[in-house]
């Protein structure tokens, strides 16, 4: 279908793509819906976290899988930059992130064994990291290693 539509539109002289029109036709949709259900997210942290994170994971893939920039345009800023227009949903959800991560920080060093060494993670020769120095390392690679939050101008 994509293609009988591609060579529809260069064949009438618009050197667009099918699947970028459709994609951009679309958007104005799923904004207004993001727009209707925030109101509820802003109530419940976890669910506006998850809201958040699968709006990245949409955002990556329309970017990645199906290259998307809408037509003259140099970047497309995502579902998320809508999403996140609103001062008010962007500090609920930076003071929803910074709350689990302090909380998630605080139980990594109160856990009985965050001095022990971790034998596992490194090669013998190396010198041994801690259980919670390893703990720490995963909780910062959860928040910085998703898709590299500058592509997204979310810092």
């Amino acid at each position: 279908m994509n293609n009988e539509v591609q060579f529809i539109l260069n064949d009438i002289g618009l050197r667009r793509s099918a699947l970028g029109e459709f994609i951009t036709a679309l958007l104005p949709m799923l904004n207004r819906k993001v727009d209707f259900i925030l109101p509820e997210l802003l109530k419940s942290p976890s669910l506006l976290s998850h809201f958040m994170h699968e709006n990245l994971v949409f955002d990556t893939a329309l970017r990645q899988e199906y290259l998307y920039i809408p037509f003259g345009k140099e970047k497309w800023e995502g579902t998320i930059q809508h999403a996140l227009k609103s001062q008010r949903v962007f500090k609920t959800w930076r003071d929803v992130e910074k709350d689990f991560a302090e909380s998630r920080y605080n139980d990594i060093l109160s856990a009985k064994d965050a001095s022990e060494l971790e034998y596992e993670a490194v090669d013998a020769l190396d010198v041994k990291p801690t259980k919670g120095a390893m703990r720490i390392m995963d909780l910062l690679e959860t928040f910085t290693g998703f898709g590299n939050f500058r592509s997204f101008g979310l810092i």
